[in-house]
């Protein structure tokens, strides 16, 4: 993977982590 790759996979994963917290809240 390239750099970019990774840094679009953790803005990837970091929206969904938030979107996951406000759910459960």
């Amino acid at each position: 993977m390239t750099q970019e790759e990774i840094q679009d996979l953790i803005k990837f994963v970091a929206k969904s982590g938030v979107n996951e917290v406000e759910i459960e809240r």
